[in-house]
């Protein structure tokens, strides 16, 4: 997780890194995952079969005695140099795509919290490896000398997709299956016209032969 103050011009980075620390906070608010993930609460650890759909869910606190206003989004990630980045100069190809907030804008009274449900939707041809991402809470003010300072923490999220096992198990999602299917269907189809059409020769056959002899 980390925190990133914002101020026109400047841009500061802290990252805790920290396995000790059970979430980020700026002293204002914090964010931090609602329940556990394994043995970890700072990340939104999360093991997908693709064509799936994941449901999870983060807290927002305010931490302090007047009301705030957080915004939320949802930004892909990567790694550089041991530490934690979101994207900012890329469009979303993963899970950015995929995740979806139940609410974008909060407006907390004091020392109040929220608890925000986070929607993640695999695609059943989404890539097979660990995806990377930060839902990140901000709040901007503008200070004295009318600097806009915008203050913001994330939390982490691991997406590990692999192939959807019941979907690999399943004889009748294979192409194999569909092809020797309507194959099958087709030949049925022909065994069918053929016998009907020799019925139809028999019984004419027979209907001349009473007439002959009648």
């Amino acid at each position: 997780m980390k925190k990133i103050v914002t101020t026109i011009g400047l841009v500061t980075l802290l990252a805790l890194m920290g396995s000790t620390a059970a979430y980020a906070e700026t002293g204002d608010f914090t964010v931090y995952p609602t329940y556990m993930h394994g043995d970890n609460k700072n990340w939104i650890l999360l093991d997908a079969h693709q064509g799936t759909t994941h449901n999870d869910f983060i807290t927002v606190e305010n931490l302090t005695d007047e009301p705030q206003t957080i915004q939320l989004q949802v930004k892909e990630a990567k790694e550089e140099n041991g530490t934690y980045l979101p994207i900012e100069d890329k469009e979303y190809e993963a899970v950015g795509l995929w995740t979806e907030l139940s609410e974008k804008t909060l407006t907390l009274m004091p020392f109040e919290k929220r608890t925000v449900e986070t929607t993640i939707k695999i695609p059943e041809n989404a890539e097979k490896k660990e995806h990377m991402a930060t839902i990140l809470a901000s709040k901007s003010e503008t200070n004295a000398e009318n600097i806009k300072i915008t203050t913001r923490i994330g939390v982490r999220m691991y997406v590990s997709v692999d192939d959807n096992p019941l979907l690999q198990a399943n004889i009748f999602n294979t192409p194999l299956y569909k092809n020797t299917f309507f194959f099958i269907l087709s030949f049925i189809g022909v065994l069918a016209t053929i016998f009907y059409n020799f019925i139809h020769y028999l019984e004419n056959n027979k209907n001349k032969y009473e007439k002959k002899h009648a």
